[in-house]
This record gives structure tokens, C-alpha cells and sequence, in this order.
């Protein structure tokens, strides 16, 4: 009788095996042939046929300089940025001359690190309390632009941008050979710093040629999209239609003994809102790349670039300057 139960449970757990396994041989994936498998039938789920790039995307290139399909955009840009002005031993019938020659402020900070931070205070007139700090101001330049961008079925692409340009620059002037007399009588040197801030407003167009490094374009039934780095250069042409010029003298070390006419430490040589020298119409080369993303109608640029001056900012001296800076571009393409 142990027997007979035992082959039953034998024969009923056989049988539950076999259905099972046959079960799960229903549900599992079709296999795809190889070269050696060439007489098994291709399933119907997968024809032969059968392309899924092409039944998937419309259009599709990635990996190394894909190729974008033809589309148009156009962003409007942001961009922040410093520069550094290139002003060595500088005389400009432009200013109000200097016992010595203009440095630009990058190396004027440069040479001159031990100065105290109260170098750079003023104070009110006829107070000898430091109420305020004035310090050099730092050279930059910003921009607002507006970008349009032409595409085609070319690992290449144009980008035109316009808009406005505005920069402060920095040139300053150290003279230590000036001297006064104290109360005691005694002839004693003093510091004084000639500072020129030059803040100039411009307009540009800058056409540039972008090549698509690594990414992919893809257009499927549903939507396009983009996601590429890239590098670019550029021919960047601006002018400047307004500038102001402020020149003025300041008391580097004897704050606290001397003071100008005006009872401060800081004296006016000039304001005026034009430059005789001006070099008003400039080009300069530009350089960079970054990451251009899209979704449908929506487009990203961020991008990191640096510009080389063709050249001088003054007619009858040389001054270049060398903007570098994050831009970041946000529109709509069609």
C-alpha cells in the first residue's frame, strides 16, 4: 500500500513538473537566431523585416560628430563674465597725464599686494574717522543677446547673435614721489593713486560656425531631441556708442594727516563721457564650447568661452582686453 501511494505521488508530482516547465516555456522570450541557428523561423513578434531604429526613430545620429537634422532656433542669451586688461606703461593724450604710466588693475593689484587694507578707505570731509571703504572697482563685462541658430543635415551649423555690450575697466597710476611737511616741520613721502574706471556700452554681432563633438539628434513619431557637446568659434564685431570716463586722484598711507582741498581723501581730475582716442569700432576672435540641449520646441545652450583682441582699445596706445565667462541661452526652435 506504501508502495502504490508512493508512485501516485511520484506519477502527480511528474506530471506538475511537466506542466510547469511548459508553462514557462510558453512565456519565454522568443529566441533570436544566430549564424548558426539559420533554419529556425523568425517569430512573428520579430519579422525579418523587422528594423527597430527605423520603425523607432525617424531620424537618428549619435556618438562622435553626429550629424543634426535641419531645424531653426532662437535664444535669447545671458552671459556674465570678467576680463583682464592687458595695459602695460600706458600714455594716452586721452587722460589727464600722470607723473607715472597707467598699469591695468589686474597688475596693479599684482605688484602692489602688501598695501593695508585701509589703502582703499575714504573718509568724510574734515573727519578723521574712517567711515567708508572705497575700493577698486573690478573689471567685467556682461552682454544680453538674442541668437539664431540654422541647421541642416551637416555635422556643422551657423549661429548669428546681436545685442548689448557693456564692460568696466579698471587703469591705475602709482606715485610715491610726492612729499609734505608735518607739524614738526619734517619732510616726509606719502602715496597717492591715480585711478581712471572706463565703463563703456556696446553693440555687437558675432557670427560663429559650431561643430558638434559627441551627442545625439534623434527625431522619433513623437517628439525630437538633442543633447550634444560641442565647440565653436567665432568672429565677434562690436562698437561703442556711449562711454564714461572718471579720473581721480586718491591718498594711498596719510589718511589721517592729509586731505585734498575738498576735505577727503579722494579728488576729482576728470569726468567726462567721451575718450578723443577711442578706438569705437573693434573685433576680436572668439573661442568656447559647451552643451546644447533640446526637447521638441525647447532649447539649452550653456556654454564656457574665452575672446582674443584683434586690437588696441586706444588709437595712440595699446590697450586690449581678454573677456571670459559662462553664457547661458534659453528659446524656441521650429
Amino acid at each position: 500500500m506504501r508502495n502504490y501511494v508512493k508512485y501516485v505521488v511520484l506519477i502527480l508530482s511528474g506530471a506538475f513538473c511537466f506542466f510547469i516547465s511548459n508553462e514557462l516555456l510558453a512565456t519565454r522570450p522568443p529566441k533570436i537566431p544566430t549564424e548558426n541557428d539559420q533554419d529556425i523561423d523568425f517569430p512573428e513578434e520579430f519579422p525579418e523585416d523587422f528594423d527597430f531604429q527605423k520603425e523607432f526613430f525617424q531620424y537618428v545620429s549619435s556618438g562622435w560628430l553626429p550629424t543634426p537634422f535641419p531645424r531653426q532656433a532662437v535664444l535669447v542669451g545671458l552671459n556674465g563674465s570678467s576680463k583682464i586688461d592687458e595695459v602695460r606703461n600706458m600714455r594716452s593724450a586721452g587722460f589727464v597725464p600722470t607723473t607715472n604710466p597707467l598699469q591695468g588693475n589686474v597688475f596693479f593689484r599684482d605688484r602692489y599686494r602688501a598695501f593695508p587694507d585701509d589703502y582703499f578707505y575714504t573718509v568724510d570731509p574734515f573727519s578723521t574717522e574712517i567711515t567708508e571703504e572705497q575700493s577698486l572697482l573690478s573689471p567685467y563685462q556682461s552682454e544680453y543677446s538674442i541668437d539664431y541658430i540654422i541647421q541642416g543635415y551637416i555635422p556643422v551649423y551657423a549661429q548669428f547673435r546681436t545685442g548689448y555690450r557693456e564692460s568696466q575697466s579698471v587703469l591705475t597710476s602709482l606715485d610715491t614721489s610726492r612729499s609734505y611737511l608735518t607739524l614738526a616741520g619734517n619732510k616726509k613721502n606719502f602715496t597717492e593713486i591715480t585711478t581712471i574706471d572706463v565703463f563703456e556700452r556696446r553693440l555687437f554681432f558675432t557670427p560663429r560656425l559650431v561643430i558638434p563633438i559627441y551627442g545625439l539628434y534623434a527625431i522619433t513619431e513623437d517628439q525630437s531631441i538633442s543633447s550634444v557637446y560641442y565647440l565653436f568659434g567665432a568672429y565677434d564685431m562690436e562698437y561703442v556708442f556711449s562711454i564714461d570716463v572718471h579720473q581721480y586722484a586718491q591718498l594711498a598711507d596719510v589718511k589721517q594727516e592729509l586731505r585734498y582741498d575738498n576735505g577727503t581723501d579722494v579728488q576729482t581730475i576728470q569726468f567726462k563721457d567721451e575718450l578723443s582716442t577711442l578706438n569705437r569700432f573693434r573685433t576680436n576672435l572668439h573661442f568656447g564650447g559647451g552643451i546644447d540641449f533640446s526637447v521638441d520646441n525647447f532649447r539649452l545652450q550653456t556654454e564656457l568661452y574665452a575672446g582674443y583682441p584683434n586690437g588696441s582699445i586706444l588709437t595712440d596706445a595699446s590697450w586690449r582686453e581678454f573677456p571670459w565667462g559662462v553664457r547661458f541661452l534659453l528659446g524656441v526652435e521650429f
